[in-house]
């Protein structure tokens, strides 16, 4: 009969063990999304802050209007979608519509010899391309390209 108690307070133990481990591990899960979201959110809100000079300087510079409206839609949009809290699938489909009208406007300029050299527009362009310094290193995501010279002992050049 004591053996049955013993081995019955061992698998209550264990259980509990398990349970106390599988708490701490949701815990510290929550706590890592709820930092990440912060980041996203600062890192958004730094986008859609540098936005305003880029369309200000691309509005009167003779760019294709259908571009341009684009372009201000999918800002007003993605500012709708993140004051209403529709959800981060609505919200990850506005922004990407957002960062396709940003580089199509980009593109497009660049094809202009006249828009290429225009700092007001180049220059938020470059500064949206590069990640905020809230970002860690570990999170920071752009499309840029390499710049920079490559380490010494790298086997191959770099492409640039």
């Amino acid at each position: 009969m004591t053996v049955f108690v013993i081995a019955a307070i061992l698998v209550v133990v264990v259980i509990l063990g398990f349970a106390a481990s599988v708490e701490r591990r949701v815990r510290r899960y929550r706590a890592s999304t709820a930092a990440s979201l912060t980041l996203l959110t600062v890192e958004l809100e730094r986008r859609f802050v540098q936005l305003e000079p880029l369309i200000a300087a691309v509005e009167p510079s003779g760019l294709n209007s259908e571009l341009v409206r684009q372009l201000v839609g999918a800002r007003s949009w993605s500012k709708a979608v993140r004051e209403r809290e529709l959800g981060l699938p609505v919200q990850a489909a506005a922004e990407n519509a957002l960062s396709a009208a940003v580089h199509a406007v980009l593109s497009e300029a660049d094809t202009r010899p006249n828009l290429k050299s225009n700092w007001a527009i180049q220059g938020p362009a470059a500064s949206s391309a590069q990640p905020s310094s809230a970002l860690p290193e570990r999170f920071a995501c752009t499309t840029t390209t390499r710049t920079g010279w490559p380490r010494f002992g790298a086997r191959f050049p770099p492409s640039w």
